[in-house]
């Protein structure tokens, strides 16, 4: 079946939060999901930004959800990615080639930069050069865990 790559409306909010939790089922155990903090970025994204969804057969497998923002040393606001995310089942798809196509659409329509990251722990140089097709790199993100002592 082939999906249907569309802009959210506010029916779509509530399939959109239950992929963010598989999306977060994911994650490392010690990176918890906050519901509240989860249902306000995609209110965030939903009024302010956009959000973009992959359906199929009446069921959303796919998101992106953008919001603006700006970076820390200027006034410029740019189209910043709260979260891109595709359902296992659907990830050897084009889904998330499409979804991009229309983000970028939608950035060149306003004429505001976008900018997306991947965090992930789970092939990441994979995901680095399949984004790497679409988008053109600025840099990576790093992060550190600290040890935990024992009381």
């Amino acid at each position: 079946m082939t999906p249907a790559i569309r802009v959210a409306v506010r029916d779509d909010l509530m399939q959109v939060f239950h992929l963010l939790q598989e999306m977060g089922a994911e994650l490392p155990s010690h990176m918890t999901i906050d519901d509240t903090k989860v249902f306000h970025t995609i209110d965030t994204a939903f009024r302010e930004g956009l959000i973009i969804v992959a359906e199929v057969g009446g069921k959303i497998v796919g998101s992106i959800g953008l919001a603006p923002t700006q970076w820390w040393f200027s006034e410029v606001w740019f189209l910043g990615d709260k979260w891109i995310f595709v359902s296992k089942e659907h990830r050897k798809s084009r889904i998330a080639v499409q979804m991009f196509k229309r983000i970028k659409e939608f950035a060149d329509k306003t004429g505001m930069p976008m900018g997306v990251a991947i965090f992930s722990f789970n092939q990441v140089k994979r995901k680095n050069a399949f984004f790497r097709k679409h988008f053109t790199p600025v840099g990576e993100t790093f992060i550190y865990f600290p040890k935990m002592k024992e009381p």
